[in-house]
């Protein structure tokens, strides 16, 4: 018995479809990757890459840094623990 085909669906086109996603990040993008990073140096630095209270059990500097690259800015706490190396 041969194997039944599957019909083909036309592609969806309304609002709610994202386009795809772009391999070249924006300046402005690259900007704050860079801000978060040097937020992160200063955050190891002060020894906060040991503490292992931060999100689902990272580091509290990689969280600090996870939510600066959302937010635009180093964040003064992520789940109530401080986040060291901010100004």
């Amino acid at each position: 018995m041969p194997p039944t085909e599957i019909p083909k669906q036309a592609p969806r086109t309304d609002p709610q479809t994202l386009p795809p996603p772009t391999s070249a990040a924006s300046p402005n993008r690259r900007k704050r990757d860079e801000m978060c990073r040097q937020y992160w140096i200063e955050c190891v630095a002060l020894g906060g890459e040991d503490e292992k209270r931060g999100q689902y059990g990272r580091s509290i500097c990689q969280s600090c840094y996870d939510t600066c690259k959302v937010n635009g800015s180093w964040p003064e706490q992520v789940n109530g623990i401080p986040c060291p190396g901010g100004s």
